[in-house]
């Protein structure tokens, strides 16, 4: 059964947040409102997202590792989980199926990684799930905010959910696809990763793998943020941006990216721009790792 809206939008400004979370009367039957920190840094970064978390969070946070929500059994990183593995996470934080939950990250990165948990969210039906944009604009407007160790939420029984496979590609079924030619007659494919990863060259960093998908758009995940506040930048912006790319609502699109990140990232931005049941969107799972 679906549930009612707790914002009008997928993203969500601080002002709304900080409004409803002050605001809301609590009446029998209504569900919580739930800020959830999604702070994360990769591996190579060296910060660790529960520190940030313990500095600075929104009042009654509570805290999500992305990695509790990655395939431990696969050889790859950020693979998605089993629908036991999430509902085991979502139920040892208190998370029931009607809550909304508000998902952001770390002030440092201002958009990073909360998409992709939003996106796991959706991925597994839970409805009310929104991101917040975000919360280095939260900061910046003197909105509240708490220091120290969580409040460890009381655990519950989260339901066994079914998950929505026609929001993830798979390499097997992308590879055919480039292969027989629907890329990019039917099928056309973003790539957030930087200049540095996308041109073929020696390698670079952590990941010996350069280059792009043959036919595959370029749009690196910096060209959809505001150079400053490093929020998702505004719906008009964003519709600009993607018909200069030229991207077709009639046409399958599929998002990729370093490890599955920042293409969830895209995938808000496509959400924002209107890109929405008009188009077949899919994010390539376990991207270029």
């Amino acid at each position: 059964m679906s549930v009612a809206p707790a914002f009008p939008s997928y993203l969500v400004t601080p002002e709304m947040l900080h409004d409803a979370l002050n605001n809301r009367q609590r009446r029998s039957g209504e569900h919580r409102i739930i800020p959830l920190s999604a702070a994360w840094f990769l591996s190579s970064d060296g910060r660790r997202g529960i520190d940030c978390f313990r500095r600075k969070r929104i009042p009654n946070s509570i805290f999500c590792d992305l990695d509790s929500l990655a395939d431990k059994t696969s050889a790859f990183p950020q693979m998605l989980p089993s629908a036991d593995q999430f509902a085991s996470v979502l139920g040892s934080l208190g998370i029931t199926p009607g809550d909304a939950v508000v998902i952001y990250d770390t002030e440092e990165l201002g958009i990073f990684s909360a998409p992709r948990v939003a996106w796991l969210f959706k991925t597994f039906g839970h409805e009310r799930v929104y991101i917040l944009n975000n919360f280095r604009l939260w900061v910046k407007l003197g909105l509240p905010v708490e220091t120290g160790e969580m409040t460890v939420p009381e655990s519950i029984i989260y339901p066994t959910p079914s998950r929505d496979d026609s929001r993830v590609i798979l390499f097997e079924e992308l590879r055919d696809l480039v292969l027989n030619g629907h890329v990019p007659h039917s099928v056309q494919i973003l790539d957030s990763r930087s200049a540095k990863f996308w041109t073929r060259g020696p390698p670079a960093e952590s990941t010996p793998v350069t280059g792009h998908i043959p036919h595959s758009i370029h749009l690196p995940l910096p060209d959809i943020l505001d150079p400053n506040n490093k929020t998702i930048l505004p719906s008009p912006q964003l519709r600009k941006i993607f018909q200069a790319k030229g991207i077709k609502h009639e046409r399958t699109l599929v998002t990729t990216c370093g490890a599955g990140i920042t293409a969830a990232v895209v995938e808000v931005a496509l959400e924002e721009a209107g890109y929405g049941t008009k188009m077949s969107r899919r994010l390539f799972d376990g991207s270029w790792r």
